[in-house]
Parts: C-alpha cells; sequence; structure tokens
C-alpha cells in the first residue's frame, strides 16, 4: 500500500474563509494557525505604491467604485477591504493594505514565506520594469522570505534577473504552451489550477517537455505520463482546495504544495497538521 503524502499547505490570499481576503488579518491570522506559505495579491496604484488587492477593480471587495491604477495610494489606504458583501460591517475597519506594510508584518514572522502574486492588470497599465522596480524595493529587506510568482512569464525573467531568490509560474489553463513556458523558466514552482488539470494526469511527477499523448478532444489538452525522460526541477502547487481529502489526494498525485481558502480549518486535520509550522 502507498504511504499517504502530506502537502504543505499554502494560504490562499490569507484565511480567506472567515477573514477578508488580502488583509493584514487574513495574513496574521494564517499565520498564527500555522500557515508555513502565505499567498497574496499585489496591483500598484496610480502613484506606483505597490498595493495588496486582487481585482483592479475596487468595487468586489470593498463596495466601492473605482479603478486600483487610476488612483493615488493615500485614497486607496483609506478605502475598507472588508467585503462588505460577504461580512457586511464586521471587518470595516481593515482597509486595503500596502505592500510595505505586508512585508513588515512578515518580516515579525521570519521563518514563514509568501508567495506575491503580480496581477496582469498593473503589469499591463505600467509596464513589466516599473512594476517589478517599484516592488523590489520594498521587499528587499525579505526578499528570503518572498517568492514571485505570476502569470506573465516575462515579469518571472525579469525577477530572476533582478535577484529575487525564487519564482513560481502559474497557470489555468492545462495546454502544451503551459508546460513549454514552465520548461523555459525552469522555475522553483509551477501553480496549477485544480479545475484545469485533466483527469487522466494521474501524477505530475517524471513530467519532461516531450508531449506523448495528444486527448484529441480538446485541443492543445495533453498527458505527460509516457516516455519521461527526466524529473522537472520545481515543485508543483495547485490551487485550490478547502477539503483535506481532495488536499491530500492531490499530494499522492505529487503535488507538494496545495493552495486553501480555509488554513485554520485544515490545519486542524490530523494529517494535514503535520505539516504546519509553529514557531510561536
Amino acid at each position: 500500500m502507498e504511504t499517504q503524502r502530506t502537502p504543505v499547505l499554502v494560504a490562499h490570499r490569507g484565511y480567506s474563509d472567515i477573514y477578508p481576503e488580502n488583509t493584514l488579518i487574513a495574513i496574521e491570522k494564517a499565520l498564527y494557525c500555522g500557515a508555513c506559505f502565505v499567498e497574496f495579491d499585489v496591483q500598484i496604484s496610480g502613484d506606483g505604491v505597490p498595493v495588496v488587492i486582487h481585482d483592479i477593480e475596487l468595487i468586489r471587495t470593498t463596495g466601492m467604485q473605482g479603478n486600483v491604477n487610476q488612483l493615488p495610494a493615500q485614497d486607496i489606504i483609506a478605502i475598507t477591504a472588508g467585503e462588505p458583501i460577504r461580512f457586511g460591517d464586521q471587518f470595516s475597519n481593515e482597509k486595503i493594505p500596502t505592500l510595505q506594510a505586508m512585508v513588515n508584518l512578515l518580516r515579525q514572522w521570519p521563518s514563514r514565506k509568501a508567495f506575491l502574486e503580480i496581477k496582469c492588470d498593473s503589469i499591463h497599465h505600467f509596464g513589466i520594469e516599473r512594476v517589478m522596480q517599484n516592488i523590489k524595493s520594498i521587499i528587499e529587506p525579505a526578499l528570503g522570505q518572498i517568492i514571485i510568482i505570476s502569470f506573465n512569464a516575462e515579469v518571472l525573467q525579469l525577477a530572476r534577473t533582478m535577484g529575487c531568490a525564487q519564482i513560481g509560474w502559474v497557470f489555468d489553463h492545462w495546454h502544451s504552451r503551459s508546460l513549454d513556458t514552465a520548461i523555459s523558466l525552469m522555475p522553483d514552482y509551477v501553480f496549477a489550477d485544480i479545475e484545469c488539470v485533466p483527469t487522466s494526469i494521474s501524477t505530475f511527477e517524471n513530467i519532461h517537455s516531450s508531449i506523448n499523448q495528444k486527448d484529441n478532444s480538446v485541443p492543445n489538452q495533453f498527458t505527460m505520463t509516457q516516455h519521461v525522460q527526466c524529473q522537472p526541477p520545481w515543485q508543483w502547487a495547485v490551487y485550490e482546495t478547502s477539503d483535506a481529502t481532495i488536499a491530500l489526494n492531490w499530494a499522492n498525485k505529487g503535488a507538494t504544495l496545495v493552495e486553501t481558502n480555509a488554513i485554520g480549518k485544515l490545519l486542524n486535520h490530523a494529517v494535514l497538521n503535520t505539516k504546519c509550522c509553529r514557531d510561536r
């Protein structure tokens, strides 16, 4: 009988199941729960300041109209990020954090790491170099704790050139171009959306650049389990689930990391709890 593998959990946008996503409280609560890794998203304000928010439009998480790229940072950080649609007024005092505030929090937990996703909206608006320069200057004191991740391969190439310790390639469509990009980047992590992985993929292990068997029923999809030549150097991560059984199943397929919105709930699971971090 195969031994059950145990993934390391990543707190997706913090403990976002019960706290507003991408807020200081959501990240801090995830760290207190024992998350070894947290994940948060960064956009750039109109005056070039990196702020922690997923959407370029404010409406979903703040209840207000506005575009992050068009507002100055002093206006953005005054806006509640309490997700009123989900939580009403419960978290009305939680504001949109700057990346600087998030780095300051992370540095209080020096053994933990964060995946910082640079959002494509800001890349398209400001350009790759300006976005990376503005982010890099802020994360410099915590460079060993922060892993830059993105759907944009050029961002990751520049991040590596600029001395970022680790990078992660993210994709949500399972086709040959995704694997080709991963192979050209040779990142430390590759993130795949659970919903995009074909059921024919029984394991992530021993995947190589050869595309060995096409699935003709779905254009550009492929399986990668035959005629393997070597093991890729990256760790596989999948996103996201709030179900412990599903998380463990993905670990058995070879996913080292599993993202979850329910970090506290999953770390209460007897098996998953063995991979938590306790340094306080």
